[in-house]
């Protein structure tokens, strides 16, 4: 993810695919995975004040969960918006894109230790995802002279689970998680990403901006 708190007006802006079908037996996997969760939540005294935004809502249409796809960091807001917004309207996305999840991995996700518990896309998935990631980014630098922070590490292709603070026992989750759903039992056949990608943010900041690409 992003290094590092942005300076000035910069901000860090994500392209993530959202509102995917996701078959239910990795909707059922996720619930139980979220029992899981639930049950340290419940029994840590520091945690009666989460808030719920922090755990992803796991339903029938699944709309609050989401595969996020590239960080982009540390940008003018407007113009990168515009920008990220114009070259995701005119992309030809490919017809034969597909996703498979590996494994419930946690990471360090934020600059005040915050970790996040989320299913990890497998090798060849992340591979071909990111790969259309990287070029969206390459455009945005050639064609808008925007230059977005170096990130420490290359994304990691996921679907976000939750977000916990740094007290929690974050990798004994994960890996009691990973002991009821074995690596690579999430769900049988590959998901089919049918429509490119798309920046939610980018259109609060799009309005005040039209980009003019460069030759």
């Amino acid at each position: 993810g992003c290094p590092c708190p942005c300076v000035g007006d910069n901000t860090s802006l994500s392209v993530d695919f959202a509102k995917v079908t996701w078959p239910p037996e990795l909707l059922a996997r996720l619930r139980n995975s979220l029992e899981v969760l639930q049950r340290y939540i419940d029994a840590a005294p520091k945690m009666h004040h989460i808030k719920k935004n922090f755990i992803a809502d796991v339903d029938a249409t699944s709309h609050s969960l989401h595969m996020q796809v590239h960080p982009m960091c540390c940008m003018p807001p407007q113009q990168a918006a515009s920008s990220i917004l114009h070259e995701l309207a005119h992309w030809r996305w490919p017809s034969a894109v597909h996703v498979s999840f590996d494994r419930m991995v946690c990471a360090i996700t934020k600059n005040d230790g915050s970790v996040s518990i989320g299913l990890r896309a497998s090798a060849d998935s992340a591979k071909a995802v990111n790969s259309l990631a990287v070029d969206l980014e390459r455009k945005l630098k050639s064609r808008y002279h925007l230059l977005p922070h170096v990130r420490v590490h290359p994304q990691i292709l996921h679907m976000t689970l939750a977000v916990m603070p740094a007290h929690m026992p974050c990798r004994r989750i994960v890996d009691e998680i990973n002991e009821r759903i074995p690596p690579g039992s999430w769900h049988t056949r590959p998901i089919h990403l049918a429509n490119p990608p798309t920046c939610e943010k980018c259109h609060m900041y799009a309005t005040l901006f039209t980009p003019f690409p460069q030759d």
